[in-house]
């Protein structure tokens, strides 16, 4: 499968690799570990914005956290700040 990578140095977005549930569904992968996912809740996310990202995927509970942003480049962006964060 094809990743889009990002200006955020060594996360990538591929889509979601176990069960996918739609085509807005992806993993964030980091040196080839999922440490995350961003998905679209549509209806059941807040309203206006229905793009959940979250992280700490790889057991870093230290660096778990997330957040609902209105695009998924947004969510992106805010996945990778949250990420980049010691």
């Amino acid at each position: 499968m094809e990743s889009v990578t990002t200006r955020f140095a060594r996360l990538q977005w591929v889509p979601y690799l176990v069960e996918r549930w739609s085509q807005d569904d992806f993993d964030v992968v980091e040196d080839g570990v999922i440490v995350g996912r961003i998905f679209c809740l549509d209806a059941v996310g807040p309203q206006g914005r229905p793009w959940m990202w979250a992280s700490g995927h790889n057991d870093d509970i230290r660096r778990a956290a997330h957040g609902y942003e209105p695009t998924r480049e947004q969510a992106m962006a805010a996945f990778a700040k949250s990420w980049r964060r010691e």
